[in-house]
């Protein structure tokens, strides 16, 4: 630990170094919770052996046992603000967590350090519950399968297709991502976003070839700004749209 409280500064260069941050913010929020936390999760690409140090965010479900006092939320924000790397974190009450609905209700969300909360629900939490049902990783708590159910396909469908509008102007690696739902759609998986870029690269048209070759060197190399121009990825948008809408193999679309 450093003089300012961070743990384990700088950024974590290896995966075993983002793990023992992981542990240890899991560890800070039980000193924090007692027994009001009831687990924590590790998902994305964390779990799913993708993680890039030099720029992956850590994605994690805090599982609790009831709401929490906006006093306790004030120091989880603290803790949030002592780790050297970036945690999306999401906390859900047992109850939230058994919930089958689109929106799901949740107790908080963090964002680059801000502690955000939902009145109205998540329209993607389930793909975030999904994901640690299919990879997760314990932090703390009892293992994955006794809190975490599968959820219903016509569900996550329903998560996705919200995702979709928001992929461009909002994620990283849009192509990456849009791969990610196209494949989701088609295989009734999750997957992460290297597989979904390595299988489109072999299942689209081959003139996009060289757009999802560039976007996975990207990904690996961490490039924070892509160099695909905003009108390659705006017709690539329309490529996986057009498939969503007409249900045909990528290959068969003009």
């Amino acid at each position: 630990m450093t003089p300012d409280g961070r743990i384990n500064a700088p950024a974590p260069a290896t995966r075993a170094d983002a793990e023992k941050q992981l542990c240890d913010y899991s560890q800070r929020l039980a000193d924090v919770l007692g027994n009001g936390l009831v687990g924590v999760y590790a998902h994305g690409s964390f779990a799913r052996n993708c993680f890039c140090p030099r720029f992956s965010d850590l994605d994690v479900i805090v599982v609790l046992n009831g709401p929490v006092p906006d006093g306790a939320l004030s120091e989880i924000q603290s803790i949030q603000a002592k780790v050297a790397f970036p945690i999306d974190a999401t906390g859900v009450t047992q109850s939230q967590l058994r919930t089958d609905t689109v929106p799901t209700p949740l107790t908080f969300v963090t964002k680059a350090g801000t502690i955000l909360r939902l009145p109205d629900g998540s329209r993607d939490f389930l793909l975030q519950r999904q994901d640690v049902h299919d990879v997760g990783i314990v932090m703390a708590g009892p293992p994955l399968k006794e809190l975490f159910r599968p959820v219903p396909w016509t569900l996550l469908k329903d998560c996705l297709g919200f995702l979709f509008p928001h992929i461009v102007p909002f994620f990283k690696n849009p192509v990456l991502m849009l791969s990610r739902i196209v494949f989701a759609l088609q295989h009734r998986r999750l997957c992460s976003k290297q597989e979904a870029g390595e299988w489109a690269a072999e299942a689209f048209d081959p003139r996009w070839f060289p757009t999802l070759k560039q976007a996975l060197q990207e990904y690996a190399d961490g490039t924070m700004i892509s160099a695909i121009q905003t009108n390659d990825i705006m017709k690539f948008e329309e490529y996986c749209m057009e498939y969503l809408q007409q249900g045909l193999h990528p290959k068969r679309l003009s």
